[in-house]
């Protein structure tokens, strides 16, 4: 009889303690949109799978350079409108990108590059320091600064022999 009544004991403590967990299974939620680089750069290399940019400079020459403002997402699970807005020096607006969707059927998406650019073909009117501002979704992402200075310049060193 005692052994039956430690069996009953121990068999309401099991049940007991199993009764206290309980579980709810959540779908995860999507992943937020993960920016792995925004930067300036002069050229851009399309050997590979995903777009890479060149060297990262924030001088560029005028008459001569490309300047190019080169973004990559990642987990990219809904629709995404991209803009770039580019202002000269005297900070009026130079150039506005028609806004360019990424993703319009909300799929999940590893890695997305993309770019918009400039050419300085007017060295005179171009000098100094502009700006770019990128914006995702209307959202200001970054807004990245870059000097164009004349296509030749002449450094005067002293000390030379």
């Amino acid at each position: 009889m005692r052994y039956r009544v430690l069996w009953l004991c121990g068999l309401c403590i099991i049940w007991g303690a199993l009764s206290c967990i309980s579980f709810k299974v959540e779908s995860l939620p999507d992943p937020a949109l993960v920016v792995r680089e925004v930067t300036l750069c002069r050229e851009i290399d399309e050997s590979r799978e995903l777009l890479e940019p060149g060297e990262a400079v924030t001088e560029f020459r005028a008459g001569k350079d490309s300047v190019i403002c080169f973004l990559h997402l990642e987990e990219v699970a809904q629709r995404v409108g991209l803009k770039w807005k580019w202002y000269a020096p005297d900070k009026t607006l130079y150039k506005e990108s028609d806004q360019v969707v990424i993703n319009r059927d909300e799929i999940y998406i590893e890695a997305v590059t993309a770019y918009d650019m400039i050419s300085l073909d007017s060295p005179a009117e171009q000098q100094g320091l502009w700006s770019v501002a990128v914006f995702v979704n209307d959202v200001l992402l970054a807004r990245l600064t870059f000097r164009v200075i004349p296509e030749f310049m002449i450094e005067i060193r002293s000390g030379y022999p």
